[in-house]
């Protein structure tokens, strides 16, 4: 079966089990040969309502921040759109790039969203109000119950593409295999505690010899790197999000509302509050 066919098949399965549509961005340009042009974009009838009157979405999704997003994030993350609108967006990736990212939706959006996986929440809305209309209330739902299982769908969907994409993906090397490993814990763990002791369980080794390969490979200590991880991650939230400053310092892990304060001031120059203030003035 030729390769485009294969990947064709792949969306279609997803999105039954889904119950959603699929649509993948190509970063690299070595995706769109083989994927379907219907696929390339948002497609759903909801969504090319909304563009009629808006570019807010496109530009939101094609923003570096966004990407930054979806590179920092290996297991993906939920996205509330301008519209207010969610999807479960996972990164595809060659042997060493990123290639695109892979979004599954749209559900609509609970008052209240629980899960412990990563929200990127756009700081704009758009200024009409689609809830009341038709092409809205079709929408399918989204329940705290499927968290595990978007997650994981689309996670097994993204790698199960990047086989058909690159069939012959050369085995990465086992410093680049750790760097991975190192990111991947960082990245679904950032928001709770987090120790070195995890770290070298999750390497399969002791705790000196997983300092050792953190600074060997990003040269930080393993608390640095956390650190730079999760003020990485309150920058996002402060330019997309509205969420009050220590709701994000609790998101990102940061007990103490003030040494989230102190640590973002180090690194980034600013406050949290001036930070956020001078980009939306931007």
């Amino acid at each position: 079966m030729p390769r485009a066919e294969k990947i064709a098949q792949l969306i279609r399965a997803c999105e039954r089990a889904l119950n959603a549509e699929i649509c993948i961005y190509d970063y690299s340009g070595r995706l769109k040969e083989y994927l379907p042009p219907s696929k390339t974009y948002h497609g759903n009838s909801f969504c090319r309502h909304i563009n009629k009157s808006t570019e807010c979405c496109g530009t939101f999704e094609h923003s570096h921040l966004f990407r930054k997003y979806v590179e920092t994030n290996p297991d993906g993350f939920f996205k509330r759109c301008p519209a207010n609108v969610l999807e479960y967006v996972v990164p595809i990736r060659g042997s060493e790039e990123l290639l695109g990212a892979a979004m599954a939706g749209i559900f609509i959006s609970p008052t209240e969203l629980e899960t412990q996986m990563p929200l990127l929440d756009s700081m704009a809305r758009l200024r009409k109000d689609f809830r009341s209309e038709s092409l809205y209330a079709s929408l399918p739902s989204f329940t705290q119950d499927k968290n595990e299982d978007i997650r994981e769908l689309m996670c097994a969907f993204a790698r199960r593409l990047e086989t058909l994409v690159i069939p012959n993906k050369p085995t990465t090397p086992a410093h680049k295999n750790r760097k991975w490993m190192i990111e991947n814990l960082i990245g679904r763990r950032f928001a709770r505690s987090i120790s070195l002791s995890d770290l070298a369980k999750e390497l399969g080794t002791s705790p000196s010899r997983a300092r050792h390969i953190v600074k060997e490979i990003f040269g930080l200590s393993f608390r640095q790197l956390v650190k730079k991880y999760r003020i990485a991650q309150a920058r996002q939230l402060l330019l997309f999000s509205n969420l009050p400053i220590p709701q994000i310092a609790e998101n990102c892990g940061f007990a103490d509302p003030s040494n989230f304060h102190k640590s973002f001031k180090q690194m980034i120059g600013t406050t949290p509050n001036q930070f956020r203030q001078h980009h939306r003035n931007v």
